[in-house]
């Protein structure tokens, strides 16, 4: 949703035309859903707050709320996301969020937190599996805008100072012709933190991927197979001392891939990292 204040009691022309030519485009080409491809309608309306301020809403849905309600509602009945791992654990826990749950590992992981937006199954993975393709881009921005709202209500304890992304290979990326779905992601979540996005982190080597292997050879899979891009200026390491990263990824599965980076950014003297996924995958 777009806002814009308008002083006084009459808009301007210009903003009129505008309002009225984007009305008139979307009759003929409805908004869809980007997910199911469904019309879903934009409404124009002029509103006023405190009696003396009229204000042009446009609020467009880039899901519809079918989609939308699918992928925030798809956690099991009377179960929340352990902090931790990510994984479905009951609500009705004493002190939930303090202890760890019975899936966490017990060596744990190298992020301190994670917020997940759903689970790995029906819309969700739908959804996460279409924005792998870059003319799915628009999808990968609704899910990061949902990811963001979610992750401002989580972190507002411990503010966030830069957003990073799980990185894709250099060949991956050319396969797929964008830079993925993940990085357009945390651009929005970016936007929702007012905060700035990187892509600090590299790629070493050539990893397999992950959801091609068991899950006990995902760990060596990527061990070793990050670092910390250095500057352009002098090629020097990037300064994240005592810094919050947030890093930024579609699915959580093992938890390898995003520990082995926690643990890079934290060598590197971060001084916490959030992982926030939109999809936490959960193995019957």
């Amino acid at each position: 949703m777009s806002e814009s204040t308008i002083p006084g009691y009459f808009a301007s022309a210009t903003e009129i035309a505008s309002v009225l030519i984007t009305a008139g485009i979307d009759a003929v080409m409805p908004p869809a859903c980007v997910l199911c491809a469904g019309a879903e309608s934009t409404d124009f309306h002029v509103a006023t707050q405190g009696g003396d301020t009229p204000q042009f809403h446009r609020e467009t849905h880039f899901l519809c709320k079918l989609c939308e309600h699918a992928i925030q509602n798809s956690w099991p009945s009377r179960s929340v996301p352990c902090r931790f791992c990510g994984m479905p654990r009951p609500a009705d826990q004493v002190t939930p969020h303090e202890l760890r749950c019975g899936s966490c590992p017990e060596s744990g992981f190298a992020f301190d937190d994670v917020i997940v937006l759903g689970i790995y199954q029906q819309a969700v993975r739908e959804a996460v599996v279409a924005t792998k393709l870059a003319r799915h881009a628009s999808l990968a921005a609704a899910l990061g805008r949902l990811l963001g709202e979610l992750v401002s209500k989580k972190v507002s304890e411990t503010p966030v100072d830069l957003i990073t992304y799980v990185p894709a290979h250099f060949w991956r990326r050319m396969q797929r012709r964008s830079m993925g779905g993940v990085a357009v992601m945390a651009s929005e979540v970016a936007k929702r933190l007012s905060q700035p996005v990187e892509p600090i982190v590299r790629l070493t080597r050539p990893v397999k991927k992950q959801s091609m292997l068991p899950d006990s050879e995902r760990a060596a899979n990527v061990r070793g197979a990050f670092a910390l891009k250095k500057s352009y200026a002098w090629q020097a390491p990037r300064i994240i001392n005592e810094q919050h990263i947030m890093l930024v990824d579609d699915v959580l599965t093992t938890g390898s891939t995003a520990s082995e980076i926690a643990r890079i950014l934290k060598a590197a003297g971060a001084a916490r990292v959030t992982l926030a996924v939109v999809a936490r995958a959960v193995r019957r």
